[in-house]
């Protein structure tokens, strides 16, 4: 499976460091790249040294602005991480208003990196004062704040960057060329696993392909039955002489059919599985992380819902069919 984040962690020494301006033209550069690169990331994670204390920040870069990270926010209230007051807005995380949550010491106990920073309702940090709006069970770093409040000059030490999807040999090229434009050896990008977009329609295609088979094999087994069907006839004619309702009959021959397809599925998916995608794993890395059980969950439907609808049509047929008629349909 591929990572849908890129993580870029700094290198800073006495003289050469990576600062929140070097970032910000970063950013600038990404956000102009194209509307379809600006719509897949849907957060950046800061983290920075701030008088001794070390400080992550949570945030989106959007037409030169600061945005409220909204699924960081969102998920901070759904997992009752916000414990106390509200989260900063828009307008203050696009205006630099200097509002702060804290680590909340009923969740933490006793928070060391409040002790210098905290006075009563206020923080100071970086030589601005913060008002207090909340408490967060997030972390136990001791606040957290808006990205525009920081000065351009303060030192990073990391950068991470989510998408909504994996992440894409072009996208991470592109991101690591800009990182490496504004900022050179300082910026280390981590390890990840991505798939370009080629190897990813190979992977579509192939399971397109096993649907296509997964039918195929649907209609060819009904074939099958619907031969095995017409050595029954005589069978069938004496079930319908001895009161055997069409309806009762139909369910009988649906049941059965069930009964027989249902093994051959979980016989062949368990053989694809073990046997034949190992091999292909050979040339599609990927491959064995394609296959969801949702993946197998919908080959099965179409497979019984083809076969259902074939037997379905066939016993229909065959129910209108009087007894006489059945009898010398046989011979």
């Amino acid at each position: 499976m591929s990572d849908d984040y890129i993580g870029i962690n700094y290198v800073n020494t006495g003289s050469e460091y990576v600062t929140k301006r070097d970032l910000l033209n970063c950013l600038s550069e990404i956000d102009d790249i194209s509307n379809e690169l600006r719509e897949q990331i849907i957060q950046y994670d800061v983290e920075g040294i701030i008088d001794n204390n070390s400080y992550e920040f949570k945030f989106l870069y959007c037409d030169g602005k600061f945005k409220v990270a909204e699924e960081f926010k969102e998920n901070l209230k759904k997992y009752d991480n916000l414990t106390e007051g509200t989260y900063w807005s828009d307008y203050e995380e696009a205006n630099g208003i200097c509002v702060a949550l804290i680590s909340d010491p009923a969740v933490f106990g006793e928070i060391s990196a409040l002790d210098s920073i905290k006075y009563v309702n206020q923080l100071k940090i970086g030589g601005k004062i913060y008002d207090i709006i909340g408490k967060q069970a997030w972390n136990e770093k001791g606040a957290m704040f808006p990205f525009s409040t920081v000065a351009d000059e303060q030192l990073l030490t990391s950068t991470l960057i989510s998408f909504n999807s994996a992440v894409s040999v072009k996208t991470y090229n592109q991101i690591r060329d800009v990182f490496n434009n504004y900022m050179g050896d300082k910026a280390v990008f981590e390890e990840i696993r991505t798939i370009d977009k080629d190897t990813y329609y190979t992977y579509k295609t192939v399971i397109l392909i096993s649907v296509f088979i997964a039918l195929i094999a649907a209609i060819n087994f009904m074939i099958l039955y619907r031969y095995i069907m017409s050595t029954r006839k005589r069978t069938t004619a004496i079930f319908r002489i001895l009161g055997l309702t069409p309806a009762k009959l139909n369910f009988m021959n649906m049941s059965e059919c069930i009964i027989l397809i249902v093994p051959f599925f979980i016989l062949g998916m368990v053989l694809y599985q073990t046997v034949f995608l190992p091999r292909l794993h050979t040339y599609f890395v990927y491959m064995q992380d394609a296959y969801t059980p949702f993946v197998y969950f919908l080959l099965f439907v179409i497979f019984i819902s083809v076969s259902l609808i074939v037997i379905g049509i066939m016993l229909l047929v065959m129910s209108r069919k009087r007894i006489l008629e059945l009898i010398k349909d046989r011979g």
